[in-house]
């Protein structure tokens, strides 16, 4: 789990390596489209291939932060002592955290915000982790798949 308050190199580090893979990736999946299509066709399945990723890109960030703002919501350990209505608002959103902690004492705040960013740091490691499961799993279908298709 990367900290991404603490362990800034670190995630910098990941996060440039998810960029350089996605995009890797994309750029290959482009090439081979463009390659399989007849010359007369070759607008038609770019603009097929340009809808499908803007597709694949909404369903994820729907899917995704779906995910992510659920996670959060049952990871969230608030402090004692808060009305139902205030669990309620911190556990929605990292953003409803930080204004009802604002809202608070310091020191009630404060344990609000600590548990919010643990939830969030949390929360996203399990976004990131299922996001990085699928497309392991997408990779090794993909190979068996074409592996296959070699031998015939």
């Amino acid at each position: 789990m990367t900290d991404f308050s603490t362990q800034q190199w670190q995630a910098w580090g990941l996060m440039a390596l998810l960029g350089f893979s996605a995009a890797s990736a994309l750029l290959a999946s482009t090439s081979a489209i463009m390659a399989a299509a007849p010359a007369e066709k070759a607008a038609a399945a770019g603009a097929i291939e340009t809808m499908a990723y803007e597709l694949g890109a909404g369903l994820g960030i729907a899917i995704f932060g779906l995910l992510l703002s659920r996670s959060f919501s049952a990871s969230i350990r608030l402090p004692a002592g808060l009305e139902a209505q205030e669990i309620a608002r911190a556990s929605s959103s990292m953003g409803e955290a930080v204004q009802l902690a604002n809202s608070l004492p310091p020191t009630q705040g404060q344990a609000i915000l600590d548990a919010a960013r643990h939830a969030f740091i949390w929360s996203h490691s399990v976004a990131l982790s299922s996001a990085g499961s699928m497309l392991l799993l997408l990779a090794v279908g993909m190979w068996f798949s074409l592996a296959k298709a070699q031998r015939r």
